[in-house]
């Protein structure tokens, strides 16, 4: 491709952004994290009156693949494929981009939550956790003597 040249006030300017074309050359090969993100893992974490939401896109994922763990206020949630290597020798594949074998998040909760009040649910490929908050304390009144 000939770059685009432009004449102005005698010289010569070459409109092209270099790196703006490497930019789409590398993101052809690779999606952006934020795209990437879309696809799977993506979070919400939110709260009500009595608990912390969090619910993550896991589409693929059949529910005995995933793992969940809440240690010192992180949840972390795991994910893996157990790809089988069986595959018949007169499959000739042009394209094979499901092999997303793993995949690995961690979300740092607050501070007031019940570690062993922890419930999750995975239906049509969206995990939704929900863990309990501690009451909260109200203001003890105290008598002076």
């Amino acid at each position: 491709m000939l770059p685009v040249i432009k004449r102005r006030n005698d010289s010569l300017i070459d409109q092209r952004d270099l790196f703006g074309d490497l930019d789409k050359m590398f993101s052809s090969f690779w999606p952006a994290q934020s795209e990437m993100t879309n696809m799977i893992g993506g979070l919400d974490v939110y709260e009500d009156k009595n608990s912390i939401h969090v619910d993550c896109d896991l589409p693929g994922f059949n529910k005995e693949e995933i793992e969940l763990s809440l240690e010192d206020d992180i949840l972390r949630i795991t994910a893996e494929h157990k790809e089988t290597k069986e595959q018949k020798k007169e499959d000739s594949y042009y394209l094979r981009e499901r092999r997303c074998n793993s995949f690995s998040r961690s979300v740092r909760l607050p501070q007031n939550i019940m570690h062993e009040k922890v419930a999750a649910e995975y239906a049509n490929g969206v995990l939704h956790i929900a863990v309990e908050k501690q009451p909260e304390k109200k203001p003890q009144s105290i008598t002076i003597k």
